[in-house]
């Protein structure tokens, strides 16, 4: 039985190359559980046909009210400059920069995602390092 609608909006980012299955489990869990689910690989990403995929995208984490991105191997698309940030990175800086709540999972094939965090915790008073 699913559960009650309760309209926590959730924006679930990710690379999809190799990943559609999972991503499409996700997104079942998450809407069983009574959650908007933001999921461009599922089409539930409001779009603007004036702008562009990244802005589309970022737009879709300003209105979430939950984050969970996934680390891969893969960097992902959107890259429009040698060096530039993929459409993925932008989505992690615009929640960060929003401070909700965000939830990362990496895949246990990046090495450099535990040194990235491993000087990363949560003090008592709910500050984070």
């Amino acid at each position: 039985m699913l559960a009650k609608r309760n309209h926590i909006r959730v924006f679930v980012a990710s690379t999809v190359r190799d990943f559609e299955y999972q991503l499409k489990q996700i997104y079942e869990l998450l809407d069983s559980y009574g959650y908007d689910v933001f999921m461009s690989h599922k089409g539930t990403i409001l779009l603007d046909s004036l702008q562009s995929n990244l802005k589309n995208c970022t737009d879709g984490v300003e209105e979430c009210d939950v984050f969970v991105g996934f680390i891969r191997p893969d960097y992902g698309s959107g890259v429009l400059e040698v060096g530039g940030k993929s459409i993925t990175h932008s989505e992690f800086e615009t929640a960060y920069s929003r401070n909700i709540p965000r939830f990362i999972l990496a895949d246990y094939r990046v090495e450099f995602t535990r040194a990235l965090f491993k000087n990363s915790f949560v003090i008592e008073d709910m500050t984070s390092k």
